[in-house]
């Protein structure tokens, strides 16, 4: 439950409580005298402005920073409060700024809380969905803005039900995130897609018949149209068809093209059909558990099924730079990957763990950042209609594509404050 006293609320508090708290002050001001030498505190990120704008049933709420935060949303039990928690934030907020009554939102009150984070909790009429949230860097100078999009309860039920097409055309009409696709080279930001399995391949196959290849497919090209739809990425395949490729050609396609990151789609089959939901994974020589460990045994021996002698593939090399390289690409690629799960959330539903990591060959290029993602599992019934249902793909796509985007803003105001 969110705790009722912010910084707007303490202001209005007056008479003996007052004094008291001045009183404190006082000492606290005096016992600070002798550490007048020492260095100042750093400056803490601004909260400089509050915004709430409409699109349809849709309700997107801005704040505008004077730099970077990081940041988590979550609702209340009943649905009615959407609550920000961010570290290292503070308010210069006009007086009044948070009397909003716009679409879901009733009101907006904010403040620091005991533990030293703040929060934001934005009052909701009803019970409401986050639909999406990111961080937007401006294109001149460092204005950030950190928007959430709110939808109520009931349309998102409906969405998932029938994907209609009038919401996707609402969700268009809101502002993307701003996407930084230069590199610092000046070069467009490449991100290469790769659909799992192809050709002889058919990967996981569904008890109705629905196979991997042929979603992961148009997925990819659902996921490459939106991050064209965004702007300014330069977005290629591993495969446009229906062929197949070994899992090194993958690796050496994407080293190839240079890319800035990699994302290859799965949708995989296990035993246990009641198991459904979005997983991503990143490289690791030790798997995060037992089910990762078994999906990157299985997604390795994917060339056998073409007679591909894996025995016969170079293994990389262990040389210190490209060592020191792949250990900077797999923290490029966890950024993105913990970006990506909170972009995901309002989207898609996760399996219990939603980030995970095993030894996967396709993740190995030393030097370009690989995610996979699994969009969920060809055993699950539910989540094999969702997988064969068009809307439900542009969907998750979309989100996907804006947590690419709202990671190479992030990344380009990061380069940027770190320049002399």
């Amino acid at each position: 439950m969110i705790k009722p006293f912010y910084n707007n609320d303490l202001r209005e508090k007056r008479g003996w409580l007052g004094s008291v708290v001045l009183g404190m002050l006082a000492v606290v001001m005096l016992g600070l005298a002798s550490a007048a030498h020492a260095a100042p505190a750093a400056k803490l990120v601004q909260a400089t402005g509050l915004h709430v704008t409409t699109a349809g049933n849709l309700t997107q709420v801005q704040v505008d920073l004077t730099g970077q935060v990081t940041f988590d949303t979550r609702t209340s039990s009943e649905g009615r409060i959407v609550i920000v928690k961010i570290k290292d934030l503070d308010f210069s907020l006009p007086t009044g700024a948070g009397k909003i009554s716009k679409g879901v939102v009733q009101r907006i009150r904010y403040g620091k809380m005991p533990d030293g984070h703040s929060e934001i909790a934005i009052d909701a009429g009803s019970s409401v969905s986050i639909r999406k949230t990111y961080l937007a860097v401006g294109k001149v100078g460092k204005r950030v803005r950190m928007t959430l999009v709110l939808a109520p309860v009931a349309q998102v039920a409906a969405e998932t039900e029938t994907a209609d097409a009038a919401t996707e055309e609402v969700t268009g009409s809101l502002p993307a995130a701003t996407a930084v696709a230069t590199a610092p080279d000046g070069h467009k930001r490449v991100i290469v897609i790769d659909p799992g399995h192809g050709g002889i391949d058919p990967g996981a196959v569904s008890a109705g018949g629905i196979k991997e290849k042929d979603v992961v497919l148009s997925f990819a090209a659902d996921l490459k149209a939106a991050l064209e739809a965004n702007g300014g990425f330069d977005v290629v395949l591993t495969r446009e068809d229906d062929t197949f490729q070994p899992l090194q050609a993958r690796v050496e396609f994407a080293r190839a093209k240079r890319a800035d990151l990699f994302i290859a789609v799965h949708a995989d089959k296990i035993n246990n059909s009641a198991v459904r939901g979005t997983t991503l994974y990143l490289l690791s020589d030790t798997a995060s558990d037992a089910e990762a460990e078994a999906l990157a045994q299985k997604e390795n021996l994917a060339d056998a099924i073409a007679g591909i002698n894996l025995q016969e593939q170079s293994a990389t090399v262990a040389d210190v730079l490209v060592e020191l390289a792949q250990r900077e690409s797999r923290n490029k690629a966890a950024m993105f990957a913990e970006n990506a799960v909170s972009h995901l959330k309002p989207a898609t539903i996760f399996t219990g763990k939603a980030l995970r990591s095993a030894g996967f060959v396709v993740l190995k290029a030393p030097d370009v950042p690989s995610v996979l993602v699994e969009l969920g599992y060809l055993s699950n019934t539910k989540d094999a209609k969702n997988l064969n249902d068009d809307g439900w793909r542009r969907k998750v796509a979309r989100s996907l594509a804006d947590a690419v985007s709202s990671h190479f803003s992030n990344v380009q105001n990061v380069t940027a404050q770190a320049s002399p």
